[in-house]
């Protein structure tokens, strides 16, 4: 078996961990002879996406994610309309998607996921032209996103998107109401969250019944805005009960599309201002997950 293995060596545990795991790692998954594997890294932004269509077009069998969920979408996006394989060796800060399905965080266990996996296709979202293995956000988070001070990563880790949003919440931050029309029909809200699995920024469920085999995706409207109201949508979400209140929208779709003057994101990378058009594509990437 061919395999690329595409690294981020920006991520955050890059420094401390990638010398060990590359000397050891990559000789397990060479299985003693029985695979062929090529280590490239990335020098720029979406340089991932070039190189995932480069093992492609090579006809590898596997490519493999090495960093964040950055990086994987990144490599998702690269592979798409293709049969190839992809996996993921968790090296990011939170590492929403190894979390969802139940990869190991430790890069070892995860390379037993690639031998001894089972390879199933999931879902992915398209917004805007771009896919997404787990979410669109719009709004306040959008806001912290789209202008998140990327140094501030290495110092709080995945606490940096929420001081990034509680600054911005408390200095500078306007709601803005937006139109939202989920297959058809028109909701208004402050935030939207247009998710494709069920875990938010580390272990939030959202989306509590989001899954990445089911053709959907779930979509979460806030539709109302004020300090008390917020408070008690952050406080409801740190107890994942947000979607028993009346004005929190939680459905499943197909399409949806968002409108207003405001900031969204694309799996946690700035994509600024909306509008933006979502629509799920079902079964589309062929990915290597625990038995």
């Amino acid at each position: 078996m061919r395999i690329r293995l595409i690294y981020n060596p920006m991520s955050k545990k890059a420094k401390s961990a990638y010398a060990l795991f590359f000397e050891l790692g990559i000789k397990k998954l060479e299985k003693n002879g029985e695979n062929q594997v090529e280590l490239v890294r990335t020098t720029a932004p979406l340089d991932a996406t070039r190189l995932a269509r480069e093992a492609v077009e090579q006809g590898m069998d596997m490519v493999v994610a090495v960093g964040g969920d950055g990086t994987l979408n990144e490599v998702i996006n690269g592979v798409i309309g293709s049969n190839i394989t992809v996996g993921l060796i968790p090296f990011g800060i939170t590492n929403v998607f190894a979390l969802e399905v139940g990869i190991p965080r430790d890069p070892f266990d995860a390379i037993d996921v690639l031998l001894e996996g089972r390879p199933r296709y999931i879902d992915v979202g398209k917004a805007n032209g771009r896919y997404f293995v787990l979410m669109v956000g719009a709004g306040l988070d959008g806001v912290a996103v789209n202008n998140f001070p990327f140094k501030l990563k290495w110092v709080l880790g995945r606490l940096s998107y929420l001081f990034t949003g509680m600054y911005y919440y408390f200095t500078r931050y306007k709601p803005v109401k937006m139109e939202i029309i989920v297959d058809g029909k028109k909701y208004y809200g402050y935030q939207v969250m247009v998710n494709n699995v069920s875990i938010y920024g580390g272990k939030l469920k959202i989306a509590p019944k989001a899954s990445i085999f089911d053709g959907l995706l779930d979509v979460c409207i806030f539709t109302r805005t004020g300090f008390f109201d917020d408070l008690r949508y952050v406080w409801s979400i740190l107890n994942s009960n947000h979607y028993k209140w009346s004005d929190v929208l939680l459905m499943k779709a197909k399409k949806v599309s968002i409108k207003g003057d405001t900031y969204f994101h694309v799996d946690s990378e700035p994509m600024g201002k909306l509008p933006v058009d979502i629509e799920v594509v079902p079964h589309s990437v062929k990915v290597m997950l625990p038995r």
